[in-house]
């Protein structure tokens, strides 16, 4: 039986002294329980690679994280605002964009951006 392959994003962590990304287990548990076989999805700026991440995919989980940069929305940050990572919202953003294309399923968590197709 073909277990479907869901992919994770990626949180990012100290990208000023050692940069690391991470994901919280209860999603990767999740997806296991529902059937599936999760993987992690690393964040990156090169499209060729994102690209063929989608395309190993038949569904993917946008997780739940820091706050999206006001800038994506040409707004400027808030006194309130909390952590934000351009980085990360610009790889969802073509994340989101070929899985599209790809017309799999897509399911986003509390923070993930408000992706207009």
């Amino acid at each position: 039986m073909h277990r479907p392959i869901i992919g994770l994003t990626c949180n990012e962590l100290d990208k000023e002294n050692l940069p690391k990304q991470f994901i919280n287990e209860a999603y990767i548990h999740s997806v296991i329980r529902a059937g599936g076989c999760p993987i992690i999805l690393p964040i990156t700026n090169d499209y060729d690679t994102i690209q063929a991440q989608v395309n190993l995919l038949d569904g993917l989980i946008v997780t739940g994280g820091i706050d999206v940069n006001p800038m994506i929305y040409n707004e400027n940050p808030e006194p309130l605002q909390g952590n934000s990572s351009l980085d990360r919202d610009y790889y969802e953003m073509r994340v989101l964009k070929y899985a599209n294309e790809k017309q799999i399923p897509i399911f986003g968590i509390c923070f993930s951006l408000a992706y207009r197709c």
